[in-house]
């Protein structure tokens, strides 16, 4: 599922983390390039929605600050590998 808006979409991302597979939902932002004017900036993942694979919960409240960051940086990379 993909919505675009600008350089930013919704998507969704299925990653295994500690041997527990989350369906992550929330918004992309791709990168800018540097240039010789603009030093350019890092693509973005913001998630608003975490699920265990069989599970309608949303367990972003029980996840700390540094799993949510992880599970961001670990979207970005699915996104960009595809």
């Amino acid at each position: 599922v993909y919505i675009y808006t600008k350089n930013k979409m919704e998507t969704q991302t299925e990653i295994t983390y500690n041997d527990v597979v989350l369906i992550v939902q929330g918004y992309y932002t791709t990168g800018e390039t540097q240039s010789y004017d603009y030093v350019g900036s890092p693509p973005e993942f913001e998630i608003h929605e975490v699920y265990t694979e069989d599970s309608k919960v949303n367990i972003i409240d029980i996840l700390n600050f540094a799993t949510i960051d992880e599970l961001e940086e670990l979207s970005i990379e699915q996104i960009e590998s595809k």
